[in-house]
């Protein structure tokens, strides 16, 4: 059996691994939530509502992260006016969409939200 460079080898056995893992999401969706993003969000108001300060930040913290990455695939002009949103309303603008879809996901919800603020 011919022998594969390191590279090649590596290469190769990252996908084995990984191409179940395509294969088992691509059929529903386009990406993959991590974390808060697959809470729904009835699950993320009750946080906010009862939940631990961790908890809490926690929840924040996916959101603001959500909205941080979109940066980086945005003109500057959309920077500047997140900027001048600010994390908290951001935060806030999320928790009041949630409460009107309490069973969508907080990831559905945010990256609707991201659609909506180009408009």
């Amino acid at each position: 059996m011919p022998m594969l460079p390191p590279r090649a080898t590596c290469a190769a056995v990252i996908g084995l691994l990984v191409a179940p893992l395509i294969g088992a999401g691509a059929a529903r969706a386009d990406s993959y939530l991590m974390g808060v993003g697959q809470w729904t969000c009835t699950r993320m108001i009750d946080t906010f509502t009862d939940g631990a300060p961790v908890e809490k930040g926690q929840a924040a913290g996916w959101i603001l992260g959500f909205w941080s990455a979109a940066t980086a695939y945005e003109a500057p002009a959309f920077t500047a006016q997140l900027e001048e949103v600010g994390g908290a309303r951001v935060v806030q603008a999320t928790i009041r969409e949630c409460r009107n879809n309490p069973e969508a996901l907080v990831g559905i919800v945010s990256s609707a939200l991201l659609v909506k603020s180009r408009s």
